[in-house]
């Protein structure tokens, strides 16, 4: 009969081999890591209408680049339709910021031609009646004007904002998903802009009612 001292000196020889391979956990299959990690939310951006002070929408994409936080998809409403689409087609935020301070608002809502360039007639109806509201005299009667400001200025601080290479461009073929949204003045409803081009879809829903002229997209004002 062996002695007892050495049953325990085998067992500690056993366990101190097998102990490594109970410790060290079997190898994953290659993939299985990535495939068993959550996939990150999707992040969406909407940004809201406000006028000039839509720019503030500026700020926030500053914000959320400095924090690294990703956006997949945007939307926007009149000047958040306007900043985020010029986002979406490539902007920098620093690009943004300079065109948001080197705008001159004062020209675009006072967009008219210049006053060398009008009539006798019209310019002696400026000083009687110094108002930016042109009135109109047809077979109809009396007129008013589709917009108390012009389109002129505001398309080309339009085409300033958004490059040249995707202006032409569906928003909904952008690398950087987006939507814009405007409501139909015939029946209140909102409508999707993103199958036209980005110029169109800024245009019409930075259409403010009374200021700036509707813009008739497929059949709808």
């Amino acid at each position: 009969m062996r002695a007892p001292w050495f049953w325990r000196c085998l067992l500690a020889a056993g366990l101190a081999w097998v102990g490594p391979a109970w410790a060290q956990p079997a190898p994953m299959p290659e993939g299985a890591a990535s495939a068993t990690a959550k996939p990150r939310p999707r992040v969406g951006l909407v940004l809201s209408g406000g006028g000039a002070r839509g720019f503030a929408h500026i700020g926030v994409l500053r914000a959320l680049q400095q924090m690294r936080v990703p956006v997949d998809v945007v939307v926007g409403a009149s000047m958040g339709a306007v900043v985020g689409g010029a986002y979406a087609a490539g902007r920098s935020v620093d690009e943004l910021e300079g065109l948001a301070l080197r705008t001159d608002w004062t020209g675009i809502l006072a967009d008219r031609p210049q006053r060398a360039a009008l009539s006798y007639r019209r310019r002696e109806d400026d000083l009687l009646l110094p108002s930016r509201i042109e009135f109109g005299l047809t077979a109809q009667g009396v007129q008013l004007p589709a917009s108390a400001a012009g389109n002129q200025a505001l398309e080309s601080l339009l085409r300033h904002m958004v490059p040249a290479l995707s202006a032409e461009t569906p928003a909904a073929r952008l690398a950087l998903p987006y939507r814009a949204v405007a409501t139909d003045l015939r029946t209140g409803e909102l409508g999707e802009l993103g199958a036209e081009p980005r110029l169109v879809s800024l245009r019409a829903s930075l259409a403010v009612p009374g200021l700036f002229a509707p813009l008739p997209v497929n059949g709808r004002l």
